[in-house]
């Protein structure tokens, strides 16, 4: 079964809680900020990690004219090209037209850019050997742009919480093929099984269901999908 849900960031990854003593409480757990301003290319930029006492204020002072404002926030840096799945990041991209009357602060809510994928193999054991993997994910994060690039060459992995839950952040917003590799418990051979299940920003996709058949000449149990399109409600708001 999969079942979409809104995520609120209690994942199993605890971030570092930000110092900032005048923070909005919507940054709790996140560390590191992300700022552009462009037109065109990149004209000023600023990184904000959680121990700076201005965390979630952004200072600037722009010429009259036209910009693009990109702001991105996580829990941990955001790498470019990760090794393993990206953390839980929050965008925000905005037109900026600067004149006399701009006010002097601007405030922006910032969405979450990813989605959670989890899957749930309700009859694993500890002994059992399980791998599981999902294609055309995302390679890369354009911090800029605030925009995803490319598909990773290879399967990336998603990391076991416990002996039958599965889960990671997942960026792209599209389909995936989820490959569960195990050793079989009667022939003790190695087998796979594929899943498909859309990702989606800010919601939760459960995958629920069983590998093994309950008895030897038993049909192996299939895995159910359901989504819920309800969104979640953790805004998270950046001042500039």
């Amino acid at each position: 079964m999969t079942e979409v849900t809104p995520i609120d960031g209690k994942n199993g990854r605890k971030a570092a809680a930000s110092s900032a003593t005048n923070k909005d409480a919507s940054l709790d757990g996140l560390t590191d900020l992300y700022y552009y301003v462009g037109n065109g290319t990149v004209i000023k930029s600023g990184h904000q990690t959680s121990d700076s006492p201005d965390f979630g204020t952004f200072r600037d002072s722009l010429l009259p004219g036209d910009y693009y404002v990109y702001v991105s926030a996580a829990p941990q840096p955001i790498p470019e090209h990760p090794v393993g799945a990206f953390p839980e990041i929050f965008y925000k991209g905005t037109t900026l037209v600067v004149t006399a009357e701009t006010p002097d602060t601007i405030s922006l809510v910032l969405a979450r850019r990813v989605g959670l994928l989890e899957l749930n193999i309700t009859d694993a054991q500890p002994s059992d050997s399980i791998r599981v993997t999902c294609s055309y994910e995302y390679a890369s994060f354009d911090e800029y742009r605030i925009m995803p690039m490319g598909y990773r060459t290879t399967p990336m992995p998603i990391t076991a919480r416990s002996t039958t839950q599965f889960s990671e952040f997942i960026l792209t917003v599209s389909y995936l093929t989820i490959t569960i590799e195990y050793l079989d418990r009667v022939s003790h051979t190695f087998k796979s099984k594929n899943l498909s299940a859309k990702v989606e920003n800010n919601n939760k996709t459960t995958i629920t269901g069983k590998l093994y058949p309950d008895a030897p000449d038993s049909p192996q149990s299939q895995f159910n999908i359901k989504v819920d399109r309800t969104w979640g409600d953790s805004p998270t708001n950046i001042n500039f």
